[in-house]
């Protein structure tokens, strides 16, 4: 694992659904083009002081931005479920502009060049 503590800005906060909002991220040093990913890379946002969590990356490793995307829980006052606390801040509290703190450069998976199988992985769900 290489990681490093980055200062990105929020560019665009992105309602796709009442669940999911897609935030797009920049480097807040404008001059500073963001390090570029293979497929499969995630980062870690820096919500408060006590939580981290880690977010795949949903843009494309050719884009200029990363894309996080997060789907809100909202839970179930009836069955005693609260709301997912950390999965509503991107949808409540962040907002464009803002600057985040974000571990970048975790593990991503490698293989071996030399394979001559074709792989497929398959993922489920979104943001955290």
């Amino acid at each position: 694992m290489n990681s490093k503590i980055c200062l990105l800005r929020v560019a665009r906060n992105e309602k796709n659904s009442d669940e999911i909002t897609s935030l797009y991220l920049e480097n807040a040093d404008e001059t500073i083009p963001l390090m570029r990913f293979p497929p499969g890379q995630y980062i870690s946002l820096k919500i408060d002081n006590l939580r981290k969590v880690a977010l795949f990356i949903s843009s494309a490793p050719s884009q200029s931005f990363y894309r996080i995307s997060a789907k809100k829980e909202f839970g179930d006052v009836d069955k005693g479920i609260p709301a997912g606390v950390v999965s509503s801040h991107p949808h409540d509290a962040i907002e464009v502009g803002h600057n985040l703190q974000v571990g970048c450069r975790h593990f991503y998976l490698e293989t071996e060049k030399s394979s001559i199988k074709p792989l497929v992985f398959l993922s489920g769900g979104v943001g955290f």
